[in-house]
């Protein structure tokens, strides 16, 4: 039994589509449906039952899936124990935060790349949430982001804090007062992250807390646009504190 068949079970078992495993193996929908159908003969039962649209794991599939994944690491613990390891070459599929890109991203290439030359890495940048659901569904192999990100198939292993400041342009009124409430800060404008953004809602959740009901916050925009508009009076704020950044991954 091949390992890219087990890859391909495991694969088909979370994403229930054809298409969509097709799509993250880099191969054709009818080589997937050949793999399986030659995996279901070899065993002798049927492991998905298939729908016009999906497919779903069978009471035996279900019962490959737990063995199929202990094989495959148990076959990657076999290769590292030899001095292999089994994701020297191929594809990163990386999902990164906005605000992560423009922070520690180049610092993470430059070491992925040193650490293994023979593999490329394509990089998704996006939000928080969409890059959670890529991870879900599988169409990402890791992310950097802004968490912990709550997912009960999410691994999430923290990376480092960052610091985050308020900000304002310089000649905004706010720019010459040593002290800022938090009555004062909302009766500004207030440039964030997006709506369904962890930091979106912590920022949102510290102002109720304060008293502050209805904050008038703006979605994000790209850090060029940002910068440009902080010099015309607007400005740009990033919530108190720190902000965690993890490394998610989906878990076995």
């Amino acid at each position: 039994m091949k390992r890219i068949t087990l890859e391909t079970f495991i694969a088909l078992a979370h994403l229930r589509h054809f298409g969509k495993v097709a799509s993250q193996l880099n191969t054709t929908q009818s080589t997937v449906s050949a793999r399986i159908a030659g995996l279901e003969r070899d065993l002798g039962a049927e492991l998905f039952a298939r729908s016009s649209n999906s497919v779903a794991l069978t009471p035996k599939g279900r019962e490959l899936l737990t063995h199929a994944t202990e094989v495959i690491a148990s076959m990657d613990r076999m290769s590292r124990a030899v001095g292999v390891d089994p994701y020297r070459e191929g594809t990163l599929r990386l999902g990164v935060s906005e605000t992560l890109a423009s922070t520690i991203l180049p610092g993470f290439i430059g070491a992925f790349s040193a650490q293994y030359p023979n593999s490329s890495v394509e990089i998704i940048v996006n939000n928080t949430g969409f890059q959670r659901d890529q991870l879900v569904e599988r169409g990402l192999d890791l992310a950097l982001l802004m968490g912990p990100v709550s997912h009960a198939l999410i691994a999430n292993v923290p990376l480092l804090e960052l610091p985050m400041i308020w900000a304002v342009a310089p000649d905004h009124p706010l720019a010459a007062l040593s002290e800022v409430t938090v009555e004062a800060l909302a009766a500004h404008p207030i440039l964030s992250y997006a709506t369904n953004s962890r930091p979106y809602i912590e920022l949102v959740e510290s102002l109720r807390l304060a008293g502050i009901r209805t904050p008038d916050c703006f979605r994000p925009m790209p850090w060029g646009p940002v910068l440009r508009l902080r010099g015309r009076g607007w400005r740009f704020v990033q919530r108190r504190g720190f902000m965690r950044t993890t490394l998610s991954r989906l878990g076995n």
